[in-house]
């Protein structure tokens, strides 16, 4: 919600907020009327539209090993997260869309210098290329056949 509020003013982004989670009625009553987003309910193969979206933005706190930043990837898709546990695992290390501990200085800092410079088109590639070489499924047979060669 910060996120949103802070960029509020700024008609270069528009956030598309999808879940019915335990913060829907926070961000409901924080930023259900903002010209800049839209909340709406569970969106059934979600990943069917990554492509329609510029950036995705997952502040997450725990992901575990999040699908959601992988198929972003495999889409050409820069995901914009919080370098928490599992959610890392899915980016490159030297990531320049990485926050840590949901700083929200960082994010802005994302979102109003390096989104505004950096090629989206080259991040896409950077990031589908470290998700198919790390995710991919040559590499998970790889490494099954290690463990049961």
């Amino acid at each position: 919600a910060d996120i949103v509020e802070r960029l509020s003013c700024n008609d270069r982004y528009f956030f598309h907020i999808f879940g019915n989670g335990r913060l829907k009625d926070m961000l409901t009553h924080r930023i259900g009327d903002a010209p800049n987003a839209s909340i709406h309910p569970p969106l059934f193969g979600l990943s069917a539209y990554l492509g329609s979206f510029d950036y995705l933005l997952m502040p997450s706190v725990f992901e575990g090993l999040s699908i959601m930043s992988l198929e972003a990837s495999m889409e050409a898709l820069p995901v914009i997260a919080n370098s928490c546990p599992g959610l890392r695992d899915t980016l490159p290390d030297d990531w320049p869309l990485k926050v840590s501990g949901n700083s929200i200085d960082a994010y802005m800092h994302i979102f109003n210098d390096i989104v505004a410079k950096e090629d989206k088109d080259k991040l896409g590639r950077i990031a589908r290329d470290f998700a198919a070489t790390k995710f991919g499924v040559r590499q998970m047979q790889t490494s099954y056949e290690k463990v049961y060669g």
